[in-house]
């Protein structure tokens, strides 16, 4: 088959492509070839040079893949057919190859027949059969147009517009694949969203009360006997005195071990004080926000500066309140076997593996906690006031059928003032001058919130 003569010079403007033009930027038909000439028509050219550093490409791992695209749109020309219709319009354009002559090396000192970009523009003084005027090099690089206009060929400094946009590192595409295999994964695993507040009263500060000086605790302690008398069982006064029908033998020894409990109370008189001012309510709320349930959900809090109780504790400022004489019929506090036995817990129900009483652990458990379901531990936080004053919950949430954990650090700001203790307490009635931190249940008599019972005992 004779090759069909192309008419180079029929076109308004014949632009020479560097290899880069068809490797590294977009799509041919959707390059401006208009700032070339706006009317056209215009032929797009390869040059012998050109081709040959595309076709060393086919093997590429990045690039190849667009090099054997372009062999395979070119190669009907390259059989002898006519130029490759690119944009029907506005302008028109189309693509060929282009041929030179051989090329006299002499008389171009300035270019080297070993450096590919010294060979193109060569090529494109000798091209065969196109008019000088026609031509035009359209490049990226800066070193073919810098050739190319020493011997007075125009010249196209393609913009970064015309790129493609940037592919990825091979360690970056690797990351890629990492985070998407992730994301498939994760779709099949709950997840977890994870809060803590500490709702603080306007204008709470935290109490660093004075130790109380040794007149002080002989005033409290004989406060707290004058309230808690030793009971006479005895009937009548004076001589008139009778001695019961039943005689509590236990009573005496008793009162001797309230007595001693009372001591070791006034020894930490301020101390008991910080602890029932300084009580903040806390809530941390864990929510499933996955696609699917969390099979034995682990939640676990670990408190930083304070300790951690499921209510309020009140601490009486008039000390434990004294034992009394017992009824002959008294029948001692007991445990039934249904005491020893452990109510069942639901599957989407919690229980405590390590429950709040004044520590600084507490983890709590779930075997089925679904999708959307929400879990709050409302508690108290009970911070202990020292040099470093540095609140911090630190909660953790896993489950058997979820990769790794969620967690949470949340730090605190509470103000810390320093008082005596006689600003804090009426040392005459024992009686607080500062608002209690659980005064509003204690106003709306929900007491079952209030532990009331953190010095009561039955001395047995």
């Amino acid at each position: 088959m004779p090759r069909f003569q192309t008419d180079y010079n029929s076109y308004r403007k014949v632009a020479f492509l560097d290899a880069n033009i068809i490797l590294e930027c977009k799509s041919l038909d959707s390059l401006p070839w208009e700032i070339l000439d706006p009317d056209g028509p215009i032929l797009l050219v390869v040059s012998p040079t050109g081709m040959s550093q595309i076709d060393a490409l086919k093997r590429d791992g990045r690039i190849g893949p667009i090099a054997r695209q372009f062999n395979r749109l070119i190669s009907p020309f390259a059989s002898g057919g006519k130029p490759i219709p690119i944009k029907r319009s506005n302008p028109c354009v189309e693509l060929a190859l282009s041929f030179s002559n051989r090329i006299p090396w002499a008389d171009h000192d300035d270019l080297d027949p070993n450096d590919g970009d010294s060979k193109i523009v060569a090529e494109i003084i000798h091209a065969r059969d196109v008019e000088h005027h026609r031509k035009v090099l359209v490049s990226y690089d800066i070193k073919p147009i810098a050739l190319a206009t020493g011997y007075e060929i125009q010249t196209i400094h393609v913009s970064e517009d015309w790129l493609k946009p940037p592919e990825p590192h091979p360690k970056d595409r690797k990351i890629q694949q990492l985070k998407a295999k992730l994301s498939a994964h994760e779709k099949k695993e709950p997840a977890f969203e994870v809060s803590a507040e500490m709702h603080i009263a306007k204008n709470f500060r935290l109490v660093q009360i004075t130790e109380a000086t040794t007149e002080q605790k002989d005033q409290i302690e004989n406060q707290i006997f004058s309230s808690n008398r030793k009971r006479s069982q005895f009937r009548g006064s004076g001589r008139l005195q009778i001695p019961p029908i039943y005689h509590d033998q236990s009573y005496d020894e008793r009162y001797e071990e309230y007595t001693r409990k009372v001591s070791e109370f006034v020894d930490s008189y301020s101390e008991q004080m910080e602890k029932l001012l300084n009580q903040v309510q806390v809530e941390i709320k864990v929510t499933n926000v996955g696609n699917v349930q969390a099979e034995n959900l682990l939640i676990e809090i670990e408190s930083v500066g304070g300790t951690l109780n499921d209510r309020f504790v009140f601490i009486p400022p008039k000390g434990p309140s004294a034992p009394e004489p017992r009824e002959e019929f008294y029948i001692p506090p007991y445990k039934t076997m249904a005491d020893y036995i452990p109510s069942p817990v639901g599957r989407h129900e919690f229980e405590y593996k390590d429950f709040p009483s004044n520590n600084e652990f507490v983890s709590q458990t779930c075997q089925d906690f679904r999708k959307g379901q929400i879990h709050r531990f409302n508690g108290v936080f009970r911070p202990q006031v020292n040099s470093t004053n540095d609140f911090q919950l630190k909660i953790r949430a896993t489950a058997s059928n979820f990769t790794g954990e969620t967690t949470l650090t949340k730090r605190f700001d509470l103000p810390v003032i320093r008082m005596a203790l006689e600003e804090v307490v009426d040392l005459s009635s024992l009686k607080l001058k500062l608002p209690l931190p659980m005064q509003d249940l204690i106003d709306a008599e929900r007491f079952d919130e209030i532990d009331l019972e953190a010095l009561e005992t039955d001395y047995d």
